[in-house]
């Protein structure tokens, strides 16, 4: 029998612990009654605007999506946020990937990422605070490629992400201001708005 590659394995531990973790949020999702913030944002799902007065509508958006295809049931309002959840530390370790050029070192920043709290168990509840932060780290994946390849592709997505995080909670304004920073006050920034 012939040894498997260490990088087959470490595939195979990040799809396991992925999908092991989803299953545990399956799990809880399902039996945990809705918090009130998030009763709240089921309520603003049934009635879709495009704006709402404690945040825009985004994860309003995403519960009437889950419901619509899901029933009005605990699952049915979290399921979006159960995958964006699932999510999050394969888009790490697709950045990790490009970055350091190493699945084997991407496989470990993404089964390491599943041990932070926010990634952890997230999705179980269905609050805006996910999709922000995977609209973040998407944003951050699309600027680092931006600044390296100039390319209005790569600009263009960090455009959409950044309008999609807007969409989702006010919050996003600072990734926004931060993100202008960075280009005002890095030399990796100032070289971009030079070209």
């Amino acid at each position: 029998m012939s040894a498997l590659h260490p990088d087959i394995v470490s595939n195979r531990a990040v799809l396991m612990v992925t999908l092991t973790l989803l299953a545990m949020r399956v799990l809880i999702a399902a039996w945990l009654p809705l918090f009130g913030d998030e009763a709240f944002y089921w309520q603003e799902s049934r009635v879709l605007a495009v704006s709402y007065t404690d945040l825009p509508p985004l994860t309003a958006w995403l519960i009437a999506l889950g419901t619509a295809l899901g029933g009005d049931t605990l699952l049915g309002v979290r399921w979006p946020f159960l995958l964006i959840g699932a999510a999050l530390p394969l888009v790490l370790r697709h950045w990790a990937i490009w970055r350091l050029g190493n699945s084997a070192d991407a496989n470990r920043v993404a089964l390491y990422a599943m041990f932070l709290p926010l990634i952890n168990m997230g999705g179980v509840l269905a609050l805006p605070d996910l999709p922000l932060t995977l609209l973040m780290l998407q944003a951050f994946v699309c600027l680092d490629r931006a600044a390296d390849s100039n390319r209005a592709r790569d600009w263009a997505l960090l455009g959409l992400c950044l309008g999609a995080a807007l969409l989702t909670h006010w919050r996003a304004a600072a990734l926004c201001t931060t993100g202008l920073a960075w280009v005002i006050l890095s030399a990796r920034g100032r070289r971009c708005l030079r070209s």
